[in-house]
């Protein structure tokens, strides 16, 4: 240092001076002594080429470029910086550029491997996969111990969709440098692309002991993992990632979807917003957002994220079908369809999108727009039900065939779709359902005695039909218009009365009180839905606490501790008839059904049962309920016994158990019509 002040012109002195500060990691002094050295000798390239060597450390691509240019003016005969800039536009991502002075490289040296390697990964970026693959065989020919060469080689036949010789190729990478984590993480890239998650987890592994904090690593294992369906391991492998790069948005994008997947939407949000601060205009973190807050109920503030992912990316279809989705939730069906058809213009073959826009239709009583695309449900990213394997063609009004009817969905939605069956057996010269096995017994007793029944886990002989078709489709047929409704508007299924009677007899136990049948939980509910359909116990039965009323339990499923805790805490009493399976025994659970004077439930499968049974009814419908709902009306034109409750904030229930309070001394008051079908 005193040299320097000493002989302040001395660019070699400058340039020890440059190295020395280079070396001990103090950047500054050390870009201030190299600058200095192309003042005092500017034909020197060695100052250029140590200041585009910094720059290039730094991550300031444009600089170092810049300044290496400056040095191969000097040394026009330099390869190794025609490789080096090469390299440099390669990081910039500028493939042409990059092969243009790779080439220039290999002109000076044609046979050195490191650069028609290089050329052969630029190839790759590129997209060009069968010029990288010609250019990384000849320099795998002159340096078969180049560990680069093959992992190159590995990448361009993984884009090329050629798995195995690129599995090969990593493996040879490894063999060559046995701690080449990054070929590891590679590997483990295709080995999950081609199927094999086991082995992709054991080569993530084998990547992340050798470099603990590569963060790319962690990603893609918490991407791989995803396959497993371990959602806590997934999350914990993204954390990781961001530990080590605070500042990687696809990975707080990942972690936050996983976290929505896993009912956590309100973290999510969080992580969501976190990476908008790092990349603002990531359209797909706005729609993840919007996803995310919808869970939650804030239905403004995901409208106005989808909006804010359509602004930023204007052909972003799973945008338009979210934002679609949302407005439906929020009552505004016109604009939700028009958003919906956007996203069907932009991308013909979305499915959800056409099944969303159906619901759209029907849930506003257009039953022709809204059966036309109905059919979309099979085809949607999580399907329920799968069509038959089978060539037979799907049922027609045509001809008098021998039709296979499929029951399809949920048991409520069957029990729904099953009112067109007298209809439907009209139009046939033998009927076969194949249905839930609990059903088919209700089944037997309700509808023709020559109709053929098989269970969901029987196999119905081909030759025995000669069409099919599922309940819903068969359903559209039917029903039309909204006065199509009316053929099955009252009761249509028979529950076994002297059952009934007698479930009857040991409930009332001779007292002069109503039967109030209740249910408060859906079968398959995701508690972050603003649609939430369930209830807590205690909020019905307080609701019906009266005298005069006798509540007894209709939910299936495993009830013991809420009904105790209910009489623990607030000393309201349930019955629960010992011989009757809420949840098995569909039989005797429609025959507790009938023998009520009311129900008061959730939408859930009690209220489809009650409904087809005819049973007076008090239905809680969810802030945005299903189609079949409609919008707005408080009758049901799918059962006419139902009088409909609705939500009319996300929160709480409040307003539709005021109303239905208010109504509770007409409903004790009036005389059921289930009392007098008991009679018959």
């Amino acid at each position: 240092l005193s040299l320097t002040e000493t002989y302040p012109s001395s660019a070699v002195l400058n340039i020890t001076l440059g190295k020395c500060y280079f070396e001990l990691g103090q950047i500054e002094p050390a870009i201030a002594s190299y600058q200095k050295v192309t003042e005092i000798k500017p034909e020197l390239a060695v100052g250029f080429i140590m200041l585009g060597q910094i720059n290039s450390d730094q991550g300031n691509v444009d600089k170092a470029i810049e300044n290496l240019k400056k040095a191969l003016e000097i040394e026009p005969n330099n390869q190794e910086l025609y490789s080096t800039l090469g390299v440099e536009f390669l990081q910039k991502g500028n493939f042409d550029e990059a092969i243009k002075y790779l080439k220039k490289a290999l002109k000076q040296n044609p046979n050195s491997s490191l650069a028609i390697s290089m050329i052969g990964d630029a190839y790759n970026q590129k997209g060009d996969h069968s010029l990288a693959i010609k250019y990384l065989n000849r320099a795998i020919k002159l340096d078969p111990n180049n560990a680069i060469s093959h992992f190159s080689m590995g990448s361009a036949h993984h884009d090329n969709g050629n798995y195995k010789a690129a599995i090969d190729n990593y493996k040879k990478a490894i063999k060559i440098k046995a701690n080449y984590a990054e070929a590891y993480c590679n590997l483990g890239n295709v080995q999950r692309d081609k199927g094999d998650i086991d082995a992709a987890i054991k080569s993530f592994k084998k990547s992340i002991i050798i470099e603990p904090d590569c963060a790319a690593t962690h990603f893609n294992m918490g991407i791989t993992l995803e396959g497993k369906g371990d959602l806590q391991l997934v999350i914990e492998s993204y954390e990781k990632a961001l530990k080590v790069n605070p500042n990687y948005t696809a990975a707080f994008s990942n972690l936050g979807t996983s976290l929505i997947k896993k009912g956590n939407s309100k973290p999510a949000i969080k992580i969501f917003k976190q990476a908008i601060k790092f990349q603002p205009n990531y359209a797909e973190i706005f729609n993840n957002l919007g996803v995310a807050q919808k869970n939650i109920g804030d239905l403004e503030a995901a409208i106005e994220s989808f909006k804010e992912a359509i602004k930023i990316k204007s052909d972003y279809a799973d945008a338009y079908y979210n934002l679609g989705n949302a407005l439906d939730y929020n009552g505004e069906v016109d604009a939700s369809i028009i958003s919906t058809k956007q996203a069907l213009k932009i991308q013909p073959d979305y499915h959800d999108a056409s099944y969303g826009l159906s619901l759209a239709y029907l849930s506003k009583g257009d039953f022709l727009n809204g059966w036309i695309d109905y059919d979309s449900r099979f085809k949607i990213k999580e399907a329920t039900p799968i069509p038959p394997i089978t060539k037979k063609p799907e049922w027609s009004f045509n001809s008098k065939h021998r039709v296979l009817l499929l029951g399809e969905q949920g048991i409520g939605d069957q029990i729904m779709f099953s009112s067109i069956i007298p209809e439907i057996y009209k139009y046939c010269s033998q009927l076969i359902i194949q249905t839930e096995e609990r059903l088919i017994p209700l089944f037997k007793r309700s509808f023709p005695n020559d109709i053929i029944f098989y269970s969901n886990d029987q196999k119905v002989p081909v030759h025995q039909y000669d069409s099919q078709i599922h309940m819903g489709s068969a359903f559209k047929n039917f029903r039309p218009s909204l006065h199509s409704f009316q053929k099955s508007h009252g009761s249509y299924i028979k529950a076994d009365l002297n059952l009934s009677k007698k479930l009857r007899r040991q409930l009332l136990k001779g007292q002069n009180t109503k039967i109030f049948g209740i249910s408060w939980k859906g079968g398959s509910v995701n508690n972050c839905a603003p649609t939430n359909k369930s209830i807590k116990i205690n909020e019905i039965a307080e609701t019906l606490d009266n005298k005069k009323i006798q509540l007894v339990n209709l939910q299936y499923g495993d009830t013991t501790q809420e009904i105790s805790d209910l009489k623990t805490e607030y000393g309201i009493s349930i019955s629960d008839p010992p011989e009757v399976d809420n949840l098995n025994d569909l039989d005797g659970f429609a025959a507790l059904i009938n023998a009520c004077d009311h129900v008061v439930t959730i939408d859930n499968l009690t209220v489809h049962m009650a409904g087809a049974l005819g049973v007076q009814t008090s239905v809680l419908l969810p802030f945005s309920p299903e189609w079949r709902w409609g919008k707005t009306s408080n009758d049901s034109y799918i059962h006419s016994s139902l009088e409909l409750y609705r939500k009319r904030i996300i929160e709480n229930w409040d307003v539709p158990l005021k109303q239905l309070k208010g109504n509770l001394s007409n409903l004790v008051s009036t005389k059921e019509p289930g009392q007098t079908r008991l009679k018959v």
